[in-house]
């Protein structure tokens, strides 16, 4: 068991710790996911973003989108947000988003292409739903 983590919270930093101790911390509420953590020799980074099975701790988040497929980026993400809640605007903006999802399936990314999937299909059944029912009676 290496103790190689450190933690830190206003400004006080503790450790070194082990994994099992840190999800420990975690369980009993000793510690949170706003914690900033660090291997020893490393960054800070929040608890909630660190990836403990990564050389340097950091989430793709946090990384070029060639490191971690193109799903990684976090602007390309924010980007997907905007199409997808513009999904009902237009079925093409829909089929566009689709697309995008069977590239995140075939990168492995599931996580991604189920989310997306599902924001952009509520929001095309939005879409649908206010300009043939509620649009015409408003514009009358």
């Amino acid at each position: 068991m290496k103790r190689e983590y450190y933690l830190k919270w206003k400004g006080a930093e503790s450790g070194p710790y082990s994994k099992a101790e840190i999800d420990a911390m975690l369980a009993s509420g000793r510690a949170g996911l706003l914690h900033k953590i660090r291997r020893a020799g490393g960054s800070w980074t929040l608890l909630k973003d660190f990836d403990f099975d990564s050389q340097d701790g950091e989430s793709c988040a946090h990384t070029d989108s060639k490191k971690c497929g193109i799903a990684g980026g976090q602007a390309f993400q924010y980007f997907l947000y905007g199409l997808s809640g513009a999904s009902f605007l237009s079925f093409y903006i829909y089929a566009v988003v689709v697309a995008f999802c069977a590239l995140f399936f075939v990168l492995k990314d599931t996580k991604s292409a189920v989310k997306f999937f599902a924001i952009s299909s509520v929001s095309l059944l939005c879409g649908k739903v206010f300009f043939q029912l509620i649009y015409p009676v408003l514009a009358a």
